[in-house]
């Protein structure tokens, strides 16, 4: 509960006697107990991490448990209903820290999570939770211990294939990560007849669209919030989709 010294970005109020909560601190240090680069991730209320594993995108998957739907939290499915009612929570981070993602999994009661993950590939997890959600229950006799539940959660989006191989060299996009812009570079002009660029959002909702004008085209992407997109470049030959991450 800390928001000085190594610590900074803390969701709620600091100190030992705060009535809200803790959040996620995540960091990395050298070889010599240096450190690098901190974040923390949660909202105003108790957020606790479980496991954390790498990616191959040299990011890595915190999984834990939420009681907040602000700050970084977004999507909990029983926000409001009392004090100590967790959803499970996932939040996807570069390699430096910065949150690309996150995503809340529960019912209208409480979910925990213990050491009960495993990660069967890259974005593909095997849980076992904890569940006293009605519906979700063996038994409904009023038995206040939870049941526990067994789910896998797939991430469809970083699920998604980038490029076939015959079509891979028709099109650059870069820088990626970018900030303000985002260029592409189609490798004739032929690429450009009847061409569309589209930028969808991880939940698929469209947010920009336009068309090419030259063999390297800018397209402003300033107004995107940090995370993760899915750019779709649709031409003569095929569409191309690509994953860009926006800081």
């Amino acid at each position: 509960m800390s928001n000085d010294g190594d610590v900074s970005g803390y969701h709620s109020i600091p100190g030992p006697n705060s009535k809200y909560g803790g959040d996620i601190w995540v960091f990395k240090t050298d070889k010599s107990g240096n450190l690098l680069w901190q974040r923390c991730l949660g909202g105003t209320y108790d957020d606790f991490a479980r496991n954390i594993f790498p990616t191959t995108d040299d990011g890595f998957m915190i999984v834990g448990k939420t009681g907040s739907n602000d700050g970084d939290v977004s999507g909990n499915n029983n926000y409001g209903t009392g004090y100590g009612i967790y959803d499970v929570w996932f939040a996807k981070i570069d390699s430096v820290g910065n949150l690309l993602w996150q995503y809340c999994y529960g019912g209208r009661d409480d979910e925990m999570i213990y050491r009960g993950v495993i990660q069967k590939s890259d974005w593909d997890y095997i849980l076992a939770i904890g569940t006293t959600t009605y519906n979700w229950r063996c038994y409904s006799d009023g038995n206040p211990w939870p049941d526990v539940r067994i789910a896998e959660l797939y991430d469809s989006t970083v699920g998604v294939k980038e490029t076939h191989p015959e079509i891979e060299a028709l099109v650059r996009v870069y820088p990626n990560p970018a900030k303000e812009t985002i260029k592409l570079k189609f490798t004739n002009k032929g690429l450009l007849s009847n061409a569309l660029i589209s930028i969808f959002d991880i939940n698929g909702k469209l947010l920009l669209t336009t068309k090419p004008k030259s063999l390297i085209t800018t397209i402003n992407t300033d107004k995107l919030k940090s995370g993760l997109y899915f750019m779709k470049i649709r031409s003569k030959y095929g569409i191309v989709t690509k994953k860009i991450i926006i800081r």
